[in-house]
């Protein structure tokens, strides 16, 4: 019997979402029902930043709805990157989740100074999450406005990424081994075959485009 294809989708969006937006919840419940229908059968995975916002969100449904594996894409270490969040249940919820992680991928650092702190080295390592996210997706779930992205990296920056089928070779550093590590494939998915959901998170639009 063929194996079944792993359906990997990856999610990009806003931290300021509202986590008990019961309107938006249901909107990513709906088209995860939906997905399980056209891909019945096959496991699938979500690769989620874990960021506040519609990085857990989103997670948190795919898991419920359609028993996703959760593979957490860190940009930066875990010690660092948890001192993102405002308050101490933001930080419980991302040790939660984390700890039901079947993978957790931390990027490279491509930069030995100034990461730490708020500055375009860290923004470069946001960038790399993305790219990772963009390269590895079949389905990307995108809970976002629609403007450009406020820094290198941002949502607007994945989406366009996504669509265009490729990614900043600049990015490209360590993805490869990583994907391996999580049983993913090594090297960007084909660019045929694939859909993103866009998903306003205030107008409550959905918009579908299939490549």
């Amino acid at each position: 019997m063929a194996t079944k294809q792993k359906i990997v989708i990856g999610v990009t969006g806003h931290r300021h979402v509202d986590r008990q937006d019961r309107k938006l919840k249901a909107l990513i419940r709906n088209e995860c029902r939906t997905l399980a229908r056209t891909h019945a059968g096959n496991p699938f995975v979500i690769l989620s930043g874990l960021a506040e916002g519609a990085d857990r969100m989103v997670a948190r449904i795919a898991m419920s709805e359609l028993d996703a594996a959760l593979i957490a894409v860190l940009p930066v270490p875990r010690e660092s990157f948890v001192m993102d969040f405002g308050d101490a249940g933001s930080r419980r919820e991302f040790t939660m989740l984390l700890n039901r992680s079947d993978h957790v991928i931390t990027a490279p650092l491509l930069t030995k100074r100034a990461w730490k702190s708020y500055t375009p080295s860290r923004d470069r390592q946001y960038a790399w999450e993305g790219s990772f996210l963009a390269r590895q997706s079949k389905i990307l779930i995108a809970v976002w406005d629609g403007a450009d992205s406020k820094g290198l990296g941002g949502t607007g920056d994945v989406v366009r990424w996504f669509k265009r089928g490729r990614t900043p070779t600049a990015y490209l550093h360590g993805s490869a081994l990583r994907a391996r590590s999580a049983a993913l494939a090594p090297r960007r998915l084909s660019a045929k075959r694939r859909a993103l959901l866009h998903i306003h998170p205030n107008a409550y639009d959905l918009e579908k485009y299939k490549f």
